[in-house]
């Protein structure tokens, strides 16, 4: 089964068996991306790079720019789209992009949002327990883990590998489980002997010009609180309906801006929990109240695909306030 990825420098995506923790994650350069079991998805998804935004509350976007009816005269790709973070901390950031040229194209050197890449193991534990054995996410992931020891190092260049070993506690005996979490420049802390609530799932959709599937992780305290959530492939009304009912998921329909013909627009996101609206647009961060605190919510990518159903595929990440921080 496959997430789709897209133009991602940094991947995004659960795969629920493998033998290496250098297999963990890896970095697409065309639009080509590792999905579960290791294979690459086929088209069909949103674009990680770039993308402008409409200003708060739905407006017209930044700068006066008119979005144009088709993208003919775009000549821009996201591909060759800059990966950068906004300056300062994600709590700065207020979700509008204004990265739009003034005939509505989105701009060459948008910046874009990192994707992460979680990759739940058995195999890769070092410590010593025996290895739990690997599941598949089509079936459904669901397991308590407590943290023995976490490992941070470098890893393809710009990016950060953060291996996390510990006991699953939901079987007997106890057997060793690994957490691998790559991300650009910044990692998480969490401490050893703390216990989290892992589960993941992924749902293929029907479709017949393309082999995706949404993969949904949530990760959670001890007391169900989530503190990391990664959605790929996402489509509203929901992240997953099953794993995190109480938000929801929509998104607007006209583009922010366009790119050369052929590659899908970027769209302006809205997370829903108690009438509130997170709302943000395709390549920012911002943070919002939800899930019982501060979370840093983050949508790397959210593209409209009008001949498509659903036409819109999403990108997301919601991180609890202070998890990851910036690499020395």
């Amino acid at each position: 089964m496959k997430g789709w990825i897209g133009m991602s420098w940094v991947v995004l995506g659960l795969v629920g068996c493998g033998s290496a923790r250098d297999d963990a994650a890896q970095t697409s350069q065309a639009g080509a991306a590792p999905s579960q079991g290791g294979a690459t998805s086929q088209g069909g998804g949103p674009t990680s790079q770039g993308g402008a935004s409409t200003s708060q509350g739905g407006a017209t976007s930044q700068g006066g720019a008119s979005t144009p009816p088709d993208g003919a005269q775009c000549v821009n790709k996201p591909g060759e789209a800059k990966l950068t973070y906004a300056t300062g901390s994600v709590c700065a950031g207020d979700g509008t992009f204004t990265a739009v040229e003034a005939t509505g194209c989105c701009a060459h050197d948008a910046p874009a949002v990192a994707d992460l890449s979680i990759w739940l193991s058995g195999s890769v534990y070092s410590g010593s327990l025996p290895p739990c054995e690997d599941q598949s996410a089509v079936d459904g992931v669901s397991l308590l883990l407590r943290v023995e020891e976490s490992t941070v190092a470098p890893f393809s260049g710009t990016l950060t590998q953060t291996v996390i070993d510990g006991a699953r506690t939901d079987v007997s005996p106890n057997c060793g489980q690994s957490v691998i979490i790559t991300s650009f420049k910044e990692h998480p802390q969490i401490a050893d002997g703390t216990v989290l609530q892992i589960k993941q799932r992924t749902v293929p959709y029907d479709l017949a010009t393309a082999d995706i599937s949404r993969i949904t992780t949530v990760i959670a305290g001890k007391d169900g609180s989530p503190i990391l959530v990664v959605g790929v492939s996402t489509s509203p009304p929901s992240i997953d309906a099953n794993l995190l009912p109480s938000i929801g998921l929509s998104a607007d329909q006209t583009p922010i801006c366009r790119w050369a013909p052929s590659f899908d627009p970027p769209v302006r996101v809205h997370l829903t929990t108690g009438g509130a609206d997170c709302a943000l647009d395709s390549g920012t961060r911002r943070c919002c109240t939800m899930l019982g605190g501060s979370m840093e919510v983050e949508v790397p990518a959210a593209v409209l695909k009008s001949n498509q159903d659903p036409p819109v595929f999403i990108n997301v990440a919601l991180r609890r306030a202070g998890l990851f921080v910036s690499d020395p």
